[in-house]
């Protein structure tokens, strides 16, 4: 492979994300909040979240681990908008995992949650991060199109650091398709709005694209600026996933530059941070770069080994940019072992890609290498065609007059800063004057306002006398009405006492008349003991009655069938005596005259024959027993207090006997 591919570097960082390095006191001191606020609530939710953003670019399986709390807690609080962070994060999870189909499902089911509260930076954020996924996935028209959504979202929100993300994930997919002119402008746009706000970690994500521009054009020394400049700011962030990316890139200027050693040193430093960090892409881009380095260095079993390792990782998270250049790369371990049928396949496969995602950069690597296959073929019609179409491609790719737009765009944004910051040097002089003319404006009104209250202090001392004159006369006039009052005053005491009096005699009378309340309702239990003495006697007599029959039938054997039957029905109606009679003694006090006045103000058109009903069931009496004592059928008892029950609007007869035999 004549040249080799590049990570094309892109981190989202989402609205609220926070600079951090390895000792980050940002993540300490919110270690040290989550464990002093151990309340379940939402603001727990939130130091959750926060949490799982911050260790996104030093340990993502933290992120998930936080991310995880903070959606169940979210979930039990019905928090909508902490389970969405929860969710978004979850998805920034698998994305760094490679595992991209997994990671839109989740910025998917973010999105509409976030929809429905309004959100609309958060909006905008998943957007992006759904754009990026499909960019991994070489589905340029996807990409671009949520790319479009979030920037028009942004600039309406006026989200400069949303803006800055969308210009240089557009510029990346220009970039992509070999349109480094328009590319290079967004990177620029990113650039200067990313500088204006101090966001180091996006700086460096520019400053590692616009590098990338540098090294296709074969411009090393500015190549490896960008680079390194991007290195140191995430070395700072002790952001690994950057850090390893960094390495990669400078690995390539090394390469470039024929110094293998160096290059596969940075290679492996690149590797063993994303094997640390779980990071697919990365492992498969290193394996493909090592892979580079052995080829280079005729070593072609090890080279096809460490290509074939890179595509299987590349086949796993379908990224279709990665499986195009690893075909490309094992098309050049069979063109330099002779092996054109070989070749001639993947170089096949890798241009169906290209073409498909608008590849143009890869589809002249691809017809250089077609070129060169056919010629081996002795194929020299094929040969000449592919060349051909290799020429017309790269030149258009790489022509004078794109080069001159690279250059003039780098003038054109060096221009622009300084025009930038000379219009933030002016705005500072504008505010300092704005300030000294304020100053001096409140000056002017502070002695305006003094002579203002001067006059107004005279005025008010002036009411304030006439106002006192007029408050003795009113105060005079007052103390005569007082007096007058009193006269009528000491007259109503009078009265008052006499009423007093009045009330003392009725209290007295009132209390007299509760007492013979009290008397006659003593009375009436009196009354009550005797009956029951009187059926208590009955009782006896009527055991006594009963035993001297059985003693008659015994001597009279000739008629015992209507003895029995006699003695039988006899038994039955003492049984029902005695039931009566215990359910008075045990109750004695239940129904009183209080409950059936209690009743009434509760139910006041009640039937006497109802209040009894209503007095057997305080009784706890069933039915059959009801009907027992009203000498009626149990099925008559259910009618009754169906119609009672309707009467007491209550919904089952079970309800009205729980409310009586309760009050």
């Amino acid at each position: 492979m004549k040249k080799l591919k590049l990570i094309f570097m892109f981190l989202i960082i989402g609205s609220g994300l926070l600079e951090i390095n390895a000792q980050n006191p940002a993540i300490d001191s919110l270690k040290n909040l989550l464990m002093q606020h151990t309340k379940q609530d939402t603001v727990r939710v939130k130091l959750l979240n926060q949490a799982a953003t911050l260790f996104s670019t030093i340990d993502i399986d933290k992120t998930l681990q936080y991310a995880g709390e903070a959606g169940i807690l979210a979930n039990n609080l019905n928090y909508g908008y902490g389970k969405a962070g929860s969710i978004l994060l979850t998805g920034t999870y698998y994305r760094y995992k490679s595992d991209y189909p997994r990671a839109i499902e989740y910025f998917q089911e973010a999105l509409k949650i976030y929809k429905e509260n309004g959100a609309e930076t958060e909006i905008a954020q998943c957007l992006t991060n759904i754009g990026l996924m499909y960019w991994k996935q070489g589905n340029y028209s996807q990409a671009l199109e949520n790319y479009e959504k979030a920037l028009l979202i942004n600039k309406r929100n006026n989200n400069r650091q949303g803006i800055s993300n969308c210009l240089n994930n557009i510029g990346i997919i220009y970039r992509n398709q070999g349109h480094y002119p328009q590319a290079l402008e967004y990177y620029q746009k990113s650039l200067i709005i990313s500088e204006e706000l101090g966001n180091e970690i996006e700086i460096a994500n520019v400053l590692n694209n616009i590098g990338n521009i540098y090294w296709k054009q074969g411009t090393m020394p500015k190549a490896l600026k960008y680079y390194q400049r991007a290195l140191e700011i995430r070395v700072k962030a002790g952001d690994k996933h950057g850090i390893s990316i960094c390495y990669v890139n400078i690995g390539n200027i090394d390469w470039k530059q024929g110094n293998y050693s160096r290059a596969l040193g940075n290679y492996q430093r690149a590797l063993k941070l994303g094997e640390e960090i779980g990071n697919r892409q990365i492992i498969s881009y290193c394996l493909t770069n090592i892979g580079t380095i052995h080829l280079a260095q005729g070593n072609y079993p090890e080279a096809l080994e460490f290509f074939q390792k890179g595509l299987r990782l590349k086949e796993i998270i379908g990224e279709k940019p990665g499986i195009c250049d690893s075909y490309s790369s094992i098309v050049s371990v069979y063109l330099k072992t002779n092996n054109y049928d070989e070749a001639l396949s993947y170089a096949n496969k890798s241009l169906v890609i290209a073409r498909e995602i608008e590849l143009l950069n890869n589809q002249s690597d691809i017809y250089e290498q077609l070129s060169e296959i056919y010629a081996g073929k002795k194929n020299y019609q094929k040969a000449y065609e592919n060349h051909v179409l290799y020429k017309e491609l790269n030149d258009s790719i790489f022509n004078e007059e794109n080069i001159k737009k690279i250059t003039g765009l780098e003038y054109q944004y060096e221009f622009e800063k300084e025009k930038h910051a000379l219009e933030l040097e002016q705005q500072k002089k504008d505010a300092v004057h704005s300030a000294e003319v304020d100053r001096q404006l409140a000056v002017r009104n502070y002695l305006f306002a003094g002579f203002i209250a001067m006059v107004l202090l005279v005025l008010v001392v002036l009411r304030s006398s006439i106002q006192k004159r007029k408050a003795n006369l009113i105060l005079s006039n007052q103390k005569k009405n007082i007096e007058e009052k009193n006269g009528e005053l000491l007259i109503l005491n009078k009265e008052i006492q006499d009423q007093n009096d009045l009330i003392k005699l009725n209290t007295k009378m009132i209390l007299k008349l509760e007492n013979d309340n009290h008397e006659i309702e003593l009375d009436c239990k009196k009354k009550d003991l005797e009956v029951l003495n009187i059926n208590n006697q009955l009782k006896i007599k009527m055991k006594e009655d009963l035993i001297k029959e059985l003693k008659t039938l015994k001597r009279n054997k000739s008629d015992i069938d209507t003895g029995i039957q006699s003695v039988i029905l006899k038994l039955k109606r003492q049984i029902d005596e005695e039931t009566k009679i215990d359910l008075l003694h045990a109750n004695i006090d239940v129904v009183g005259s209080d409950f059936n006045e209690r009743i009434k103000q509760q139910f006041s058109d009640l039937t006497k024959s109802e209040l009894e009903l209503l007095a057997y069931i305080k009784l706890k009496l069933s039915n059959k027993q009801i009907a027992i004592q009203k000498n009626t059928s149990p099925n008559t008892i259910n009618v009754a207090l169906h119609r009672l029950k309707s009467k007491c609007n209550f919904d089952t007869s079970s309800a009205l006997r729980s409310h009586i035999e309760g009050f």
